[in-house]
């Protein structure tokens, strides 16, 4: 009677680290009552989650699981807040700071 043998081979391939996350752009203008282009984090690597600290504006929010902030923007102007992203990776966390300046849509007049 001849002998079957299985052979089973587990390849597990490593996630490179985690070594940056951002947008490539420190500051981010948001103009009231304007529709937010996205403002994507790009990370190197495998990113679990991400989490914003503080929060953001009503009318912003944040997507946890893509790392990306959109929405309209309905608050007061003539402030900036820093704000810092938080990247979980699989052996890692990482953050990112930027600055979000909140502005109006409407031109100011210049005279000479």
């Amino acid at each position: 009677m001849a002998k079957l043998y299985w052979l089973v081979c587990v390849l597990t391939v490593a996630q490179p680290s985690l070594t940056d996350v951002g947008t490539g752009i420190s500051a981010h203008t948001v103009y009231k009552d304007v529709y937010l282009s996205p403002i994507r984090f790009y990370p190197d690597s495998y990113v679990k989650s991400f989490s914003i600290s503080p929060a953001l504006p009503d009318g912003l929010s944040f997507d946890e699981s893509l790392g990306v902030i959109n929405g309209t923007y309905h608050g007061e102007v003539g402030s900036s807040t820093v704000y810092t992203v938080t990247a979980v990776g699989t052996d890692r966390e990482l953050q990112s700071e930027f600055t979000l300046n909140f502005k109006s849509k409407h031109c100011q007049s210049v005279s000479h």
